[in-house]
């Protein structure tokens, strides 16, 4: 019994550390849906690929991190994008993936 509840401690802070990468994750791309810097875009997009990829070996892809917590992968980018779409700063805005979108430079008007 002992022995038992030893091996489970380790499983558990491990499990903790990925619930707060995830989390991070979250808060990432909630913070950065509508940035208008570079950096603020740069880091959505890197947020956006690594709920995207699927298939990663990598031990902390979010892919292994929904199956350490139990979660559905596909639920939570779903999630993602309605979160996203039911807040977009104009109705009329048309919401679409950041790895589609052109990368480059805002034209601002000139003074008058």
């Amino acid at each position: 019994m002992i022995l038992e509840d030893a091996y489970k401690l380790p499983v558990e802070r491990e499990r903790r550390l990925v619930l707060a990468i995830v989390e991070e994750a979250v808060r990432s791309y909630q913070r950065y849906a509508y940035a208008t810097n570079r950096r603020g875009r740069r880091l959505f997009w890197e947020t956006c690929e690594w709920f995207a990829e699927r298939d990663q070996p990598w031990i902390f892809s979010f892919e292994n991190a929904c199956h350490i917590l139990d979660l559905d992968p596909d639920s939570i980018r779903q999630g993602l994008t309605r979160w996203r779409d039911a807040n977009a700063p104009y109705e009329d805005t048309q919401v679409l993936d950041p790895r589609l979108q052109q990368s480059g430079y805002r034209l601002r008007r000139a003074a008058a």
